[in-house]
């Protein structure tokens, strides 16, 4: 059965990520470019779907924000104007793909966020109406960014074309942008199967559910224009996502433009790509890319939620901290084939003085600490076990002089209880005794001593010894 898979992982960065933003820098023989963002941090080479400020200055605050070095080429390369404005320099309304594919092949990066609206259409805009061209022109464009990404972590994004055109655009006013949104919101016949090709999606397009031809007072030109549009645009996915299917590196996210709860003339395109996108998920088009930075950024920290508490009384430090991570995958047919989650809870009670005999030694410049901790946690992992950890601990931590740093972990205790284990784990485990030990149910004490002496002899050098028993 085929599958597709959905990631659901919470992570601080993530909630955070979803109200900011990202841009530029540019290479030896590319179009000029701008540099923003620090130094030291990850190069992150940025192709937006616009230059409206969700797509540039609101991810341009996302990446300072995480440190990234952000690379993007010059605006004159994809923005869009409307009609009556000025154009960019290649005289189009639109951006120019020949010198954005030019600028990512020049431009060296750790990892990708780009639009694929705008590397193949040269925008969100006039990917609604883009048609008259050749597709393996187009393909070979999707051939040589995959190329540039080749191993790196990359977030590409597209669009499934909203029910109407834009407003001042084209030509097109108000009144054929009512017309357009109606005649795309009549439901059609919904496919399945075999069924759901390009050219069934497209045979469709006309006609009502019931078989009857949708009537309008639109002009045929903007029917045939419109129907073009959204073809091109179903053959470039169709295209893009069997060439990133053996790309585990590539993340591919759809967002779903003007949508509607109804069925409409994208409720097939939608089934369509939903069938064929392995390594991927369907957002909302004006915050792809911030939600494609985002991602970046979860896949490199990793993906948890803590959240901690203190509370400073007479010198006592009290810590509350919460962890946790969910992943939720789900295939066709299946409203959850799998579960996973990990949460926990830690607590801390540090004293600002040694609670211990008073012959050992110490200095009282500086503050020496008791601590106390409690933690456990609670693992899912569905098909196969769950598991609990206990932890309890007392430990000193106090300077016996100016250079010398002592650590006493007194007691620690864990307690690991495995609740429920399921056959196909225990025939795993019957198989691999060495791997079967670490799950069974056991207490395990520790105690440790930690020494550090830490001393500079002048400006440029010094000593720094430590062991651990």
């Amino acid at each position: 059965m085929k599958r597709k898979k959905f990631w659901v992982r919470m992570t601080v960065f993530a909630l955070a990520a979803a109200c900011l933003s990202l841009a530029a820098c540019g290479a030896a023989d590319a179009p000029p470019a701008e540099e923003k963002g620090k130094e030291n941090g990850k190069t992150l080479a940025y192709v937006p779907l616009d230059d409206r400020p969700v797509n540039t200055d609101r991810v341009e605050y996302l990446a300072e924000s995480l440190d990234y070095r952000l690379a993007m080429p010059d605006a004159d390369l994809y923005a869009t104007h409307l009609d009556n404005q000025k154009t960019n320099s290649n005289g189009t309304q639109y951006g120019d793909r020949d010198r954005l594919i030019e600028w990512l092949e020049n431009t060296t990066a750790d990892c990708y966020v780009i639009s694929l609206d705008q590397m193949l259409s040269g925008g969100l805009v006039e990917s609604r109406i883009h048609a008259e061209e050749s597709m393996q022109d187009v393909y070979g464009l999707i051939d040589r960014m995959l190329i540039a990404v080749g191993e790196k972590p990359a977030v590409v994004f597209d669009s499934v074309i909203r029910l109407a055109s834009t407003v001042g655009y084209n030509g097109y006013q108000l009144d054929v942008y009512n017309a357009l949104r109606e005649y795309g919101s009549q439901p059609r016949a919904q496919l399945e199967g075999e069924e759901l090709t390009v050219e069934n999606i497209v045979k469709g397009y006309p006609y009502n559910r019931d078989g009857a031809e949708i009537e309008s007072d639109l002009d045929p030109s903007v029917v045939s224009e419109h129907f073009a549009a959204r073809e091109r645009k179903l053959r470039i996915s169709e295209y893009y996502l069997a060439a990133v299917k053996e790309k585990p590196n590539v993340y591919t996210m759809f967002g779903i433009d003007d949508s509607s709860p109804k069925i409409t003339i994208q409720s097939n395109e939608v089934r369509f790509l939903t069938e064929r996108l392995k390594n991927g998920s369907f957002i909302g088009i004006d915050e792809s890319a911030v939600m494609g930075v985002a991602r970046l950024y979860r896949n490199y920290v990793g993906a948890a939620v803590s959240a901690n508490v203190r509370y400073f009384g007479g010198g006592e430090k009290l810590s509350v901290g919460i962890n946790g991570s969910y992943e939720w995958q789900t295939g066709r047919g299946h409203s959850s084939i799998f579960n996973s989650y990990e949460v926990g809870l830690q607590t801390s009670l540090a004293f600002p003085r040694l609670l211990a005999p008073r012959f050992i030694p110490r200095t009282r410049r500086e503050l020496n600490w008791t601590r106390i901790t409690l933690g456990a946690d609670l693992l899912n992992r569905p098909h196969y076990f769950n598991m609990a950890r206990f932890e309890a601990s007392f430990n000193y931590d106090w300077r016996a002089t100016r250079h010398v740093n002592n650590t006493l972990t007194l007691f620690k205790i864990t307690y690991i209880n495995l609740m429920h284990s399921t056959e196909e784990f225990d025939s795993i485990m019957n198989a691999n005794e060495a791997i079967a030990q670490s799950f069974r149910s056991q207490f395990i004490p520790q105690m440790a001593f930690g020494y550090t002496y830490d001393r500079m002899i002048d400006p440029d050098n010094g000593i720094n010894w430590q062991f651990t028993v």
